[in-house]
């Protein structure tokens, strides 16, 4: 019996490609999560301010949806890290240059 297929939103700033042996996949952005932040000066180092940021809420956060996955970065995961429906990139594949070019699969926290 073949797994229903389910549906991935990318709410990252960039289009992923996902490469799943000869084939490639492409999610493209649909929109991006930003995480509001707080800071707290801690210190100093050589006069640079040192800051502890508290990441508090997500804009626009989608509200779970049966049968949907949403790719989204490693801070929005953590903030939200009750929900089972966040995806990461991972293993990802890089170009010549070392530049990130897609991933070969997902996590979850």
């Amino acid at each position: 019996m073949r797994k229903k297929e389910v549906n991935v939103i990318n709410l990252t700033p960039h289009d992923i490609i996902l490469f799943k042996g000869n084939e490639q996949i492409l999610y493209k952005s649909a929109g991006v999560l930003r995480a509001e932040c707080e800071y707290e000066l801690i210190g100093t180092v050589n006069g640079i301010n040192v800051y502890k940021n508290k990441y508090i809420s997500i804009d626009k956060m989608p509200k779970y949806k049966k049968g949907t996955y949403y790719i989204v970065s490693r801070i929005v995961a953590e903030i939200m890290k009750n929900r089972k429906d966040l995806l990461l990139v991972n293993e990802t594949v890089r170009n010549e240059k070392g530049q990130i070019i897609g991933c070969k699969s997902f996590s979850r926290l």
